[in-house]
């Protein structure tokens, strides 16, 4: 296993990627060591041979229709984000996710003529596979920076543009609150995304699931 970690890290500097925070080289060990599980149920060796994580990383569901794909209710794919994001949206629907961090990484690392509203989508989806390693706390770190991003290039970035990718970061923000249990925040978070184009049925429902955890925890308080 630190062979192949190794192995994708040379890689990653191969292609001229920027220097990888801690957070993302921990994500990129935590899926790496999720596959060599995966392999070695397959190949009928023990578990044990791998170290264990917090977060078993699997197949995401992934619920499409003609033109738009949903990964684990988290990351809406479109065709406006296939030019730059297709490949990495690919591989994390296949059940991939490492790949699809690495493809989003050299993404921002080598288009350097990349719209900025294109690049912080980027970001935004790098955080989206933070939250489905379970980090959520880091990943809400990243959004932070993505909606830092946008209010520093309102000039480089147009009015309708600027709106949409802050929805999508509220909605990623939402989702982190869902997981770590703060229902009332990640309802209200939710509410800033209902506008976002192709989210506001997705932020009712988890809206809804939001108030269901919040009434089943306060009744299991009393």
């Amino acid at each position: 296993m630190r062979n192949t970690m190794k192995g994708v890290l040379r890689r990653l500097r191969g292609k001229s990627t920027p220097h990888m925070s801690p957070e993302i080289r921990e994500l990129l060990i935590l899926f790496s060591q999720s596959t060599g599980r995966s392999q070695s149920r397959l190949s009928g060796r023990t578990e044990l041979s791998y170290p264990r994580t917090g977060t078993e990383i699997r197949k995401p569901h992934v619920e499409a229709s003609t033109d738009l794909a949903w990964i684990e209710d988290t990351w809406l794919c479109s065709c406006q984000n296939s030019v730059f994001l297709g490949e990495a949206e690919e591989q994390w629907k296949n059940g991939r996710p490492q790949q699809a961090l690495i493809i989003a990484e050299r993404v921002l690392s080598s288009k350097p003529n990349l719209k900025e509203a294109d690049k912080l989508k980027c970001r935004l989806f790098i955080a989206a596979l933070v939250h489905y390693g379970g980090k959520h706390e880091e990943s809400n770190k990243l959004v932070d920076d993505a909606l830092r991003m946008i209010q520093q290039q309102q000039c480089l970035i147009n009015y309708a543009q600027a709106r949409e990718v802050r929805g999508i970061a509220h909605f990623i923000q939402g989702k982190n609150l869902m997981g770590l249990k703060k229902w009332n925040l990640a309802y209200w978070t939710f509410s800033q995304t209902l506008y976002t184009p192709g989210y506001h049925s997705k932020a009712q429902y988890l809206q809804k699931e939001a108030i269901g955890n919040c009434k089943r925890d306060d009744a299991s308080n009393e």
